[in-house]
């Protein structure tokens, strides 16, 4: 085998690994992009369109680690009580 070969076969198998990984962390940020904006529609969402907010709510959970989401949920309940305890 020629050394052009090797080196050939080998920047392939280099390169194939570098776009696998960029497509893993493509993949990841993908979905914390997907629940930060979904968070964000999530508070400008007045409390009137509870279907929105509980359409919103599954998709976050699906995105999230149950930990997370239930953080996330637990932090929104403690500020609505705290809007309603205002009014």
């Amino acid at each position: 085998m020629s050394d052009y070969k090797q080196t050939r076969d080998a920047s392939g198998i280099v390169a194939n690994r570098f776009a696998n990984m960029l497509r893993n962390l493509k993949d990841d940020y993908e979905e914390e992009i997907v629940v930060i904006v979904l968070m964000e529609h999530y508070n400008l969402v007045g409390n009137d369109d509870e279907d929105l907010l509980w359409a919103i709510e599954r998709v976050l959970q699906s995105f999230m680690t149950t930990e997370d989401f239930n953080r996330w949920a637990a932090e929104r309940r403690s500020k609505l009580d705290e809007e309603d305890d205002l009014l």
